[in-house]
């Protein structure tokens, strides 16, 4: 398990690389989980299907990345009722999705396939 305060959450989204990322505690696989924010990171790993397998990592209230809700789906299925925003960090090309609104992440149970709602 990764020391957290020993800098990772000094972090910021768009310093972060993919190491750190990796270096992130994994939520349990069979857990619900309501985030501020989510973060989307290509792994260096190929699913069975033939894509990248993806790294979803959960932002706290302050948006900073915490945990990896999941580390093993190549298909993501998003669904929402109101807006949100995304942008792309230069250091690595991750993906965050953070609503204005402040509209919550609930990631779903992590399997090979992972749904996201936005509520």
């Amino acid at each position: 398990m990764v020391d957290i305060e020993m800098g990772l959450l000094n972090m910021t989204f768009n310093s972060m690389k993919r190491c750190d990322y990796e270096k992130l505690p994994h939520r349990n696989w069979n857990h619900e989980t309501n985030y501020s924010s989510v973060v989307i990171v290509k792994s260096k790993y190929k699913h069975d299907s033939g894509y990248a397998i993806m790294l979803v990592i959960g932002c706290n209230s302050d948006g900073i990345p915490f945990e990896i809700a999941a580390s093993c789906p190549d298909y993501l299925q998003i669904k929402t009722k109101g807006e949100f925003q995304v942008d792309c960090s230069y250091s690595c090309g991750a993906i965050r999705f953070y609503s204005f609104t402040r509209q919550n992440f609930y990631v779903g149970c992590a399997l090979s396939s992972l749904t996201i709602e936005i509520k």
